[in-house]
């Protein structure tokens, strides 16, 4: 659950008793994302084991919390909610763009400066050739090509995100189709490319994707709910020092 970030030094009381700061960096401790987040999710752990479990040990603290959070209860979620959030986000329910490709591989290790200066010389080359005429591709990736691919004149297939390097999909994902007109460095080495067809991704069917709006907009209503209790236990505890939290836009849309 994402909150709100406050500063790293500001001092909860809860009546008379007062948190220090290395409590609570120790209870942010046990949580997961960005720092600020498990700083301010370290003080709402801390404060709840208090409100909780004041007299019990780290094991009896999670197990109340646990319990806490069980007996937060949400409504089901209607169908007319379900469509209407997946037609308002579109983007969030397609399939993946995918590339048709083709390369042509001048292998250097990532240490080797001479071998990739080399390298890229024979590259940019290759490339000024293929500038001229580029219907040698095939014939170019088979004979220099370090990639297996040469042996199907340089092409990849279809390619989405997350198939090859970062480095590789970062350059040519945003590439308009045909011959790149600069080379694409990777950790391998130096790219001649071809992209040769750009497939956009479609709006995925509402019937294949219904479960996971379903469960999305179940997660939303948990996640309200659970900063609706923990306002009232705030306000009951006399929380002084840190605000309840508020979840992120990015988790409510």
């Amino acid at each position: 659950m994402s909150c709100s970030s406050h500063s790293p030094r500001a001092e909860i009381q809860i009546g008379s008793m007062r948190f220090d700061e290395q409590a609570w960096r120790r209870e942010a401790g046990r949580y997961q994302g960005s720092l600020q987040e498990r700083h301010h999710l370290g003080r709402v752990g801390q404060i709840l084991r208090h409100i909780l479990c004041p007299e019990g040990d780290d094991q009896a603290a999670d197990q109340a919390i646990e319990a806490w959070l069980s007996r937060i209860e949400i409504g089901e979620v209607d169908e007319a909610h379900c469509q209407a959030y997946y037609r308002e986000h579109p983007q969030r329910y397609r399939s993946e763009d995918l590339l048709e490709l083709r390369h042509i591989l001048f292998a250097a290790a990532p240490g080797d400066e001479q071998g990739r200066a080399a390298a890229r010389q024979q590259a940019e080359d290759c490339l000024r050739s293929l500038q001229e005429d580029c219907s040698c591709f095939a014939a170019q990736a088979a004979r220099y090509s370090a990639c297996p691919s040469a042996a199907q004149g340089g092409h990849l297939g279809l390619i989405g995100r997350g198939q090859t390097v970062a480095e590789f999909e970062d350059a040519v994902f945003q590439q308009a189709v045909g011959l790149l007109g600069e080379l694409v460095e990777s950790r391998y080495g130096w790219h001649v490319v071809d992209l040769v067809a750009r497939h956009e991704g479609q709006l995925l069917p509402y019937e294949a994707v219904c479960g996971d709006v379903r469960e999305r907009l179940r997660r939303q209503l948990w996640i309200r709910q659970v900063q609706q209790h923990l306002q009232a236990l705030w306000q009951t505890a006399g929380v002084k020092g840190l605000s309840w939290p508020v979840a992120s836009k990015a988790e409510v849309d």
